[in-house]
């Protein structure tokens, strides 16, 4: 929660910065892929938020058509 709250206050001073816009109205903010998962177990639950923090960054303000491609 603390993150999401940290993302958007981000968002909200890009806003301010001259951010470009995507299409869609939202701000276009590059987002590092997740690293390749190496099998361990250990790592698992690191890979897996990151790889729905990706796809949140990535896909917020999409319409649903776009999300499903």
């Amino acid at each position: 929660m603390a993150i999401q709250v940290q993302i958007q206050t981000l968002l909200a001073a890009m806003k301010g910065e001259g951010a470009t816009e995507r299409p869609n109205g939202g701000p276009n903010v590059e987002v590092a892929k997740p690293l390749i998962f190496s099998g361990e177990a250990k790592n698992i639950a690191g890979f897996i938020t990151a790889c729905k923090l990706f796809l949140k960054m990535k896909m917020s303000g999409a319409a649903v058509e776009e999300q499903i491609q």
